[in-house]
């Protein structure tokens, strides 16, 4: 999870205090990122079976979406 925050997330959000954001932009964002920590956290044995993890399980290890993320950096920018 660190690589995602250090990394990760500020690439992905590089300028996003400036963007409008839509509704389907965002659930691009939202789709992207779970598609990241999917692979960060790889494939779940389960009775001797790989499989993916759901999308439960990953939003257990996020701590803020990715499109919230970058609606806090918004309201930030206008605060100034």
């Amino acid at each position: 999870m660190r690589i995602y925050k250090i990394i990760v997330r500020p690439i992905l959000c590089y300028g996003s205090e400036t963007w409008i954001l839509t509704r389907r932009e965002g659930g691009m964002f939202d789709k992207f990122e779970r598609k990241i920590l999917r692979r960060i956290y790889e494939l779940k044995l389960d009775r001797d079976k790989c499989r993916i993890r759901y999308n439960q399980e990953i939003y257990m290890y996020r701590d803020i979406k990715t499109t919230s993320f970058i609606n806090i950096q918004t309201l930030q920018l206008a605060g100034h």
